[in-house]
């Protein structure tokens, strides 16, 4: 499915370098010193490195382009939406404001742009399947233990908070949230229980809805907490993790005459 980040992105292009290495609020701060990361309107002496038309080539753009998604978003995260400027934007990322301006016409596309970028790029990180068991209980909980790791991973609050503080002038932003209800997440957890409902060990009328209320029973409580600064010890987030995992599977069983769990019945 594509992205809303890709939906409403105005005139960008590239993604993170090779050298790229993280760095607070999701953001990732690459080495520009080697060749193939001038710009002709980047500051300093490498624009020697520009192509014989001046103009940059595709490489060197989608380049351009990822270092400065990586600098606005630090730039919002910590100034605002407010109080960020397009030139502190274009001095961060080490470009001209004229190259900005030729990506980004105003900040709010910028805004919507970079924001949406970083937020599609933390929850699309891929969840591979080939390594989650196929036993029922113990895909859940190799899930949800993922699940729980992104709702309080400070970048992604950061972002989330950022996102909520900005939604009413930003409307944008709930079309891109109900894009990121699919997430690999998701994906992975209807996967689980198509393969167990083939096989008779379980009853779902709606893969899809058992899918998010499996993940809200796992992660929502924990990522408004987070939300606000507060974390749960790890013993304690194990020990509500457990808990919602055999809540779902008791709902889901496939139940006896005498209404227990067929696999607790015998």
């Amino acid at each position: 499915m594509r992205s809303e980040a890709e939906a409403i992105e105005v005139g960008t292009s590239g993604a993170s370098t090779p050298q790229a290495r993280t760095t607070r609020a999701g953001a990732v701060r690459a080495d520009t010193s080697g060749p193939g990361t001038t710009d002709p309107g980047t500051t300093g002496a490498g624009a020697a490195g520009r192509s014989r038309t001046g103009r940059p080539t595709p490489t060197e753009a989608a380049e351009i382009t990822a270092r400065l998604r990586r600098a606005a978003v630090e730039i919002f995260l910590r100034d605002g939406y407010d109080r960020t400027t397009m030139e502190a934007v274009a001095q961060a990322a080490g470009i001209t404001k004229r190259t900005l301006y030729a990506r980004f016409p105003d900040k709010r596309t910028l805004f919507l742009s970079v924001i949406s970028w970083a937020l599609a790029r933390h929850e699309n990180d891929p969840v591979e399947l080939d390594t989650v068991p196929d036993d029922l209980a113990e895909g859940l909980t190799v899930i949800a233990r993922s699940l729980l790791a992104r709702a309080v991973d400070p970048d992604l609050v950061a972002l989330h908070r950022m996102a909520i503080a900005e939604a009413a002038r930003f409307p944008e932003f709930a079309a891109h949230s109900r894009t990121l209800a699919w997430s690999p997440r998701l994906q992975a957890v209807m996967s689980l229980l198509r393969r167990h409902i083939e096989r008779g060990t379980i009853v779902v009328d709606d893969v899809e809805i058992a899918a998010e209320q499996f993940i809200a029973l796992v992660s929502m409580s924990p990522a408004w907490l987070a939300t606000f600064g507060v974390t749960r010890d790890p013993e304690v987030s194990e020990r509500h993790l457990r808990h919602a995992v055999a809540l779902f599977l008791n709902g889901v069983r496939r139940r006896d005459d005498a209404g227990l769990p067929a696999s607790r019945s015998r």
